[in-house]
């Protein structure tokens, strides 16, 4: 399991302008997430190349990952959205021992009664 991103990447070999906004979910924090939400970003439908969305991003973001959250789900995007693997974003911050964001993403899903087994996930 590898927890690092896998961004798309343009004919020139540079990060995708699409890939920005995961990148900085990633590795920056919420002002400049916003700017790029604002510039067009459209974090709804925005994957990389496994499928994984901007909330498996910011889960991976140990410093802003909870503010992420919060912004990226008021602007549409599902905690229960899988990546290509079939993890969810609560998946990929328990790995990187992110609990603020992974409590966030817990209290953010639908079906409160869909995932009783994530204790077992994030002990393995």
């Amino acid at each position: 399991f590898s927890i690092f991103p896998s961004f798309k990447y343009n004919k020139g070999g540079k990060i995708s302008e699409k890939s920005n906004l995961l990148k900085s979910a990633w590795l920056e924090d919420v002002d400049t997430c916003r700017r790029l939400i604002g510039a067009g970003a459209d974090v709804t439908t925005l994957t990389d190349t496994f499928g994984a969305t901007a909330l498996h991003y910011a889960a991976l973001n140990l410093v802003h990952g909870k503010e992420l959250v919060e912004l990226f789900v008021s602007k549409g995007l599902s905690v229960e959205k899988r990546d290509k693997r079939g993890l969810l974003p609560l998946h990929d911050a328990l790995r990187a021992k992110n609990l603020e964001a992974a409590r966030e993403l817990w209290q953010r899903r639908r079906d409160k009664r869909k995932h009783r087994n994530l204790m077992h996930f994030s002990v393995t």
